[in-house]
């Protein structure tokens, strides 16, 4: 099974992947750019944009 099918990513996130989703309070999609990894925190930074 792959892990698309699992609800998880399809891969790993990377530096400089783009992830998009939706925002309930804003109610509509935002988009953010990862721009660095903290494995061990379990956390990213990212650049964010609305449209």
């Amino acid at each position: 099974m792959s892990d698309a099918t699992t609800g998880g990513p399809p891969r790993l996130l990377s530096v400089g992947d783009i992830v998009v989703g939706p925002n309930e309070l804003l109610g509509e999609w935002v988009a953010a750019q990862i721009t660095s990894i903290d494995a061990d925190w379990k956390k990213v930074a990212v650049l964010r944009s609305r449209h």
